[in-house]
């Protein structure tokens, strides 16, 4: 009788720790508007210094540049 106490209690604390390890997590926060637009101002920034660059070598004639 003890062992299939035991038994049942040990499936009981399995049963329970799947439950809490198989528990969808919480999403992410969205993001905020002022962080979408520093994104998009950095990503801005950045193709307008590699346009300039790719702008310099064609005009300098460096096609490796």
């Amino acid at each position: 009788m003890k062992g299939l106490i035991a038994g049942l209690a040990v499936l009981l604390v399995l049963g329970v720790a799947f439950f809490f390890y198989s528990s969808p997590a919480p999403p992410p926060a969205e993001m905020t508007e002022a962080e979408i637009a520093q994104i998009e101002a950095d990503v801005g920034q950045a193709i307008s210094a590699r346009w300039a660059g790719f702008r310099e070598g064609l005009l300098a004639g460096d096609i490796d540049g």
